[in-house]
C-alpha cells in the first residue's frame, strides 16, 4: 500500500488502494493511538471518554490497538 501524501485527495487514494469511501468514513472516525493512551490513562473527560467506550464496542480495529497498547504498558521495564 502506497503512503498518502499531501498533494493527492484521500478519496483518489482510498480508491487506488481498493478501498471504499465507507472504509475513508471509518478510518475517520477512528481513535488515535496518543487518545487510547489518554483514554487507558483515564486523562479523557467524562463526555470523551463515553465517546471512545461506544467506539471501541463497534471498532474491532481500534480494540485490538487498546488490548496491544495495554498489554504494552504492563510489561515490566
Amino acid at each position: 500500500m502506497s503512503d498518502l501524501s499531501d498533494d493527492v485527495d484521500p478519496i483518489t487514494w482510498f480508491e487506488e488502494q481498493g478501498l471504499s469511501q465507507e472504509d475513508l468514513r471509518q478510518a475517520a472516525r477512528c481513535i488515535s493511538e496518543f487518545e487510547i493512551v489518554q483514554y487507558s490513562r483515564g486523562e479523557l473527560g467524562d463526555e470523551r471518554t463515553k465517546e471512545v467506550d461506544a467506539h471501541l464496542q463497534s471498532c474491532g480495529e481500534c480494540t485490538e490497538m487498546y488490548v496491544s497498547l495495554s498489554d504494552e504498558a504492563k510489561k515490566p521495564a
